[in-house]
């Protein structure tokens, strides 16, 4: 959750930089990467379900992170307008999609006590909000990079971890 409220911070402290890039207006780049937040939940929420339901749920995580993950890599190195609108889009359809299935788990797992551990996440988003502008400043050139270093860095743990192991014999326990 920390490194998602960072992601979220990284993207309103650059995102003037990054219009200025592509030659749009920076309200429209963020108003694609909403559009993103919308859909994603709408359009793939019966996914997310089935994919904790299933035991799949490390293996959705990753797919998520993966797709993050290259956005990071595209959105500094983007400069027309054409090709800023549809990585925003697809940065945004991820983003939902991790914080959609992350409450889907958190209220799954811990049930009527969901309260202090979603409490706890949405903490630890704020802080990494917090965090973010600063790294922006410190280092504007490698903020992006660091983000998609961070996300493909977990998203291959997640898929190596199933990969390796298989499914988690007690998913369904867990759930």
């Amino acid at each position: 959750f920390f490194l998602r409220g960072v992601t979220i911070g990284v993207v309103g402290a650059s995102s003037l930089y990054v219009a200025r890039a592509c030659g749009v207006p920076q309200n429209f780049l963020i108003a694609t990467r909403g559009v993103g937040l919308t859909l994603g939940p709408a359009l793939l929420g019966n996914s997310i379900g089935r994919a904790v339901w299933s035991g799949n749920s490390q293996l959705f995580g990753a797919a998520a992170l993966a797709a993050m993950s290259f956005c990071e890599v595209a959105i500094p190195k983007i400069v027309s307008g054409a090709l800023i609108f549809p990585t925003f889009l697809v940065f945004g359809v991820a983003i939902a999609m991790l914080d959609t299935f992350g409450d889907v788990v958190l209220t799954t797992v811990h049930r009527e006590r969901c309260t202090t551990p979603l409490n706890i996440a949405n903490a630890f988003y704020g802080l990494g909000g917090m965090v973010a502008p600063y790294l922006v400043v410190l280092a504007p050139e490698h903020t992006w990079h660091v983000l998609a270093l961070a996300h493909g860095t977990l998203a291959v743990l997640l898929a190596s971890k199933r990969v390796l192991r298989g499914k988690p014999a007690d998913w369904k326990a867990k759930v």
